[in-house]
Order: structure tokens, then sequence, then C-alpha cells
């Protein structure tokens, strides 16, 4: 249907309305199809909407991401992000950073997660959370390296840390959804 209109935008958010659905059923290199395709959309010369196009990036970049191909998803990550700087969608800029966190976690580059987290705690002391959205699953990433590098005081605090920020978000454990595993 959204093909039939003629709108580059709302056949875009359609795209990305397909593509969480794709995800959601675990299919994923469909899921990377549509997103590449709706990030083809967002690149032609007419598309103006700034915000449909980091949502375009970001979600080729997590397409990637969910079929293993980490160092190709960067680019189109770090642009989502850049561009989210630049209009001040904080919310879009901490979700970026998040997907690059993911990224060099599952690549072993671990001091470069680090710095990625320096940025969103950055972007944390600046805005309110509603702002910044949810970053207990950065947190935890962290946690993780923290935990692999034998570091186990700080692992604990770090984990306790996105433990803590899950309850305040989210309750108690047994009213977590299945993908709140944090």
């Amino acid at each position: 249907m959204a093909e039939q209109l003629d709108n580059s935008l709302v056949l875009s958010q359609a795209l990305g309305t397909l593509a969480n659905v794709l995800d959601g059923r675990s299919l994923l290199r469909e899921h990377l199809a549509v997103a590449l395709r709706r990030f083809e959309i967002s690149r032609e010369s007419s598309f103006q909407d700034v915000r449909e196009r980091i949502d375009a990036l970001r979600g080729l970049g997590i397409g990637l991401l969910y079929v293993g191909e980490y160092q190709e998803a960067l680019p189109y990550v770090r642009e989502a992000q850049e561009l989210a700087a630049k209009i001040q969608a904080v919310d879009q800029q901490a979700n970026a950073l998040g997907i690059i966190s993911q990224c060099l976690f599952r690549m072993d580059r671990w001091d470069e997660l680090f710095e990625t987290e320096t940025r969103w705690r950055a972007l944390e002391q600046r805005y309110a959370r509603s702002r910044v959205g949810e970053t207990c699953y950065f947190v935890a990433l962290s946690a993780s390296v923290y935990a692999l590098r034998d570091d186990k005081e700080r692992a604990a605090y770090y984990a306790r840390e996105s433990y803590d920020y899950m309850v305040s978000m989210s309750g108690q454990p047994e009213q977590w959804q299945r993908n709140q595993f944090y």
C-alpha cells in the first residue's frame, strides 16, 4: 500500500515496521534486506526527513549486527549517531551508541567499547533519562567486559547498576519481558 502512495517517507516508515516484524519472527536475513531497501530510499536526493534517515541508518546497522556483520554495521550506525547529534536527537544518539557498543563487544574491541561508554554516559549526565532512553543494556555490556577481564569488583558494580536500572524501569524480574535478560 505504501508503494502505491508515491511518498518516500511513508514507504520508509512502512519498511521500518516490516523490518521490525521480520526481526520479531527471527527472519534476520529478510530483516536485513528490508532494512537495506529502506536505507536506499532514505538516500534519495528527494528524501528530506532527517529523523527518518537516522532511523533507516540505525535500522541497517541493527540488521547487519543481527546477522553478525559487525564491522559492516559500524559506518551506518556512526553516521546515524552523527546526524542525531547535529539535530540534538538525544535518544537516537544514545541508541546508536548502544548499537556501536554491541558491535564492538562482539568484535572484542573492548577499549573502544569503553570509549563509547564515556560518550553515552556524558549524554546521561547532560539530559534527563526520558531523553536519553534506557541504557541498562549498555551497562550490562560493560559489566561483561569487566568480568571477561577478570575485574570482578567492577563487573559486580556494573551488573548491579544494570539490574537496579531495570527494576526502576520495569519492576521486579518476574515482570520483565523475555528480552530483558541483562
